[in-house]
């Protein structure tokens, strides 16, 4: 019972993970795509051209729906993923969730 409490009072609460994940800025085409333990994608940053790495908890069930060639665009203040994929003129619009409700309902 005790490891249980220990294990609990480490992990970070939807309400935590919602405020470090809304200061997050990212706009990038994806040239690779990991899942293990996180999703992890790589590409070329949109604006600077640096290398971006985006490696995050899977809140909003998008590993499946990424391809090689899409791109990724989160704003600061939102927790909302959007995918653009190429041949599409509209873009899919995921929303974060943590313990199965959106974070969006969690207060800052």
């Amino acid at each position: 019972m005790f490891f249980i409490l220990l294990l609990q009072g480490c992990a970070l609460d939807c309400r935590e993970i919602r405020n470090l994940f809304l200061p997050k800025e990212y706009y990038f085409e994806i040239s690779k795509k990991k899942l293990h333990q996180y999703v992890i994608l790589e590409g070329i940053d949109k604006n600077t051209g640096n290398l971006i790495q985006f490696k995050e908890g899977d809140y909003w069930g998008i590993y499946d729906s990424i391809q090689i060639g899409d791109t990724l665009l989160k704003q600061k203040g939102s927790t909302d993923i959007i995918l653009k994929k190429p041949n599409r003129k509209d873009s899919l619009v995921f929303e974060m969730y943590c313990d199965g409700k959106p974070v969006s309902n969690y207060e800052q």
